[in-house]
């Protein structure tokens, strides 16, 4: 298919000779200045996720689409230096890969990643005036953008004697709408499948090398589902997505892994935004009239690749420079950071605060200071131990508070819990969540001042609770806040990400999104919701050996065959009665 016989007038105009050979696409292909750091980070060898950003006509897609190509051609990548990069790893090179392309739909697989691989006009091509070659046109190069008139569309990144079998080598799901299901490679038999992320969990199958995401994805449990898949080979996914002015809590995940890690030598998690106003095939002033028709949002995602997070934010004022137990400096501790630095003491009160479940439970500790320490809130350590039952969970609480057989650990005023949840009896249980915790919290010596080892809800309508907590951030007069958190790294990273949901225009509305790991953050909403957990003064210890006083009333009343009549405090108890 060397003549052009078989090609559109577009195709045929795209289409370069070199001594009656096509110039591939990607042999010409040069990536500009500010788009080789995405490059660079892809050749290396041990690379987990990728997340390219970026606004509109900002080349993530040119760059996302030639760095797939280098890895099916096993090609590399020719910089403005002539220097060669492969995109696929050397581990790779001598055997076929299993590779999957993730859309939101078909229509997105048929018009987008067909386009992309298949089609011409995937950049613009100019023959240097120095080597008489052709390569990508520059306009940043001087005296290149006077130049566009002499530029042609690029080839395709791959032609279609590139999958084996031809063209009759694809698996459709609407051939005409350009759908493809599946193709393999000709030149060594790498598998290419393609998926809509429409249905509610990734395909099963065998282990993939690499995974390519391409703009929003219709479930966010996609992305933890997608990465497991990745385990057996030691393979790489990569993300290519415009920030809407909805953020997307997996996105902003990796964002924040990937500041995480920098600079870091075993750095896995990479994030790259690039800025359309300076990508030079589209600057100008062109450009800039449409971008002054957009509101501020808007702008910055469609221009700059960014989102204005604050405004999904549920906790715009957190801070962990801000909200923490004291600074580095010791020499600017208040009272309380002076305190904080040696744990928190004995005589505070200290109440725990569980979110049940299965997949994340979550279990809070926040302890509040005599009065003449001031208003303060301090959540102090927290367990967060994914898909754990009651048990093990109970048993991981009583280590945190020091419960041995001989002697009692850390003293609990109160026991608070997500009331929604501890009503709920699922399959195959005798009772209640809240019902089966207490059991295992009873068995492992776990218990409240209050009630025992019974719970006291927290308030079920979450917009409260989060004013509430908002509240506790507040910067006051005397240059304090009320919350102050002693570690707890799981609850700082979770009120920094937690997001608002959705609606239907994409705009925030007073509804925590779905598909958020905050379950630590919600125990401190359940915490703050309630208006009896302050500072209760430790009751005087009894000498030793001396008998309870409740087990001596209860000891009469069973006795004289009365059953206790509930509690003393007012606070609604639920779960065993």
């Amino acid at each position: 298919m060397t003549d052009g016989k078989d090609f559109s007038e577009i195709e045929k105009k795209a289409i370069l000779f070199k001594k009656g050979k096509v110039v591939n696409a990607l042999d010409i292909y040069r990536p500009t200045e500010f788009q080789e750091a995405f490059f660079l980070a892809m050749e290396k060898n041990e690379i987990l996720e990728v997340l390219l950003a970026g606004g509109n006509r900002s080349g993530k897609s040119v760059c996302a689409s030639v760095a797939m190509a280098s890895i099916l051609l096993n090609k590399p990548v020719t910089f403005r230096d002539g220097s060669k990069h492969y995109m696929r790893p050397k581990r790779w090179r001598s055997e076929p890969m299993k590779i999957w392309l993730v859309g939101m739909n078909w229509d997105h697989i048929g018009k987008t990643f067909h386009r992309l691989l298949f089609k011409p006009g995937l950049f613009r091509v100019i023959r240097d005036q120095q080597t008489g070659k052709w390569r990508s046109w520059d306009p940043s190069r001087p005296g290149e953008a006077e130049q566009q008139h002499n530029t042609q569309p690029s080839p395709p990144l791959l032609r279609f004697e590139d999958v084996e079998g031809g063209e009759s080598g694809f698996a459709w799901e609407d051939k005409k709408a350009n759908q493809f299901k599946a193709f393999e490679m000709a030149n060594d038999k790498t598998r290419i499948e393609s998926f809509p992320s429409t249905a509610d969990s990734p395909p099963m199958g065998d282990p993939v090398n690499i995974i390519w995401i391409d703009e929003a994805i219709a479930n966010g449990q996609w992305y933890s589902e997608l990465l497991v898949r990745l385990i057996d080979l030691r393979g790489r996914l990569l993300w290519t997505a415009y920030p809407s002015t909805a953020p997307s809590a997996e996105m902003s995940a990796i964002e924040e892994r990937a500041l995480d890690q920098s600079g870091k030598t075993d750095q896995t998690s990479y994030h790259f935004v690039l800025d359309g106003s300076k990508n030079p095939f589209t600057a100008g002033s062109f450009r800039n009239r449409i971008m002054g028709t957009m509101n501020e949002d808007e702008l910055a995602a469609r221009d700059r690749g960014v989102s204005n997070n604050d405004r999904w934010r549920m906790y715009p004022r957190f801070s962990k420079f801000v909200h923490r137990a004291y600074g580095l400096d010791d020499s600017k501790d208040d009272a309380i950071g002076r305190i904080l630095r040696n744990g928190v003491p004995a005589n505070w009160t200290r109440y725990l605060i569980l979110d049940p479940g299965t997949a994340n439970p979550g279990v809070l500790f926040v302890a509040i200071p005599p009065p003449h320490l001031g208003d303060f809130i301090v959540p102090y350590d927290e367990l967060y131990l994914h898909y754990t039952s009651a048990e093990p969970l109970a048993q991981a609480i009583a280590g945190k508070l020091g419960i041995t057989p001989k002697h009692n650990g850390d003293v609990i005023e109160e026991l608070i819990a997500d009331f929604r949840a501890c009503r709920q009896t699922p399959a195959g249980f005798a009772g209640t969540i809240g019902q089966n915790y207490e059991r295992y919290f009873e068995k492992y010596g776990i218990k409240s001042r209050r009630h025992g080892s019974r719970f006291t809800p927290g308030s079920d309508d979450p917009y409260p609770r989060i004013m509430r907590v908002q509240g506790t951030m507040n910067l006051r007069h005397d240059g304090t806040t009320r919350l102050r958190i002693l570690g707890c790294p799981h609850l700082v990273k979770q009120l920094e990400r937690a997001r608002w949901e959705a609606d239907a225009k994409k705009q925030p509305i007073d509804k925590p999104a779905q598909h958020q790991q905050i379950d630590i953050s919600t125990c401190l909403e359940y915490f703050v919701s309630r208006d009896d957990c302050g500072y209760f003064a430790p009751p005087p210890q009894a000498p030793k050996g001396a008998p309870d006083h409740r087990s001596v009333i209860s000891g009469f009343q069973k006795q004289l065959g009365i059953a206790p009549k509930g509690n003393s405090s007012n606070s609604i108890v639920c779960g065993i009665s």
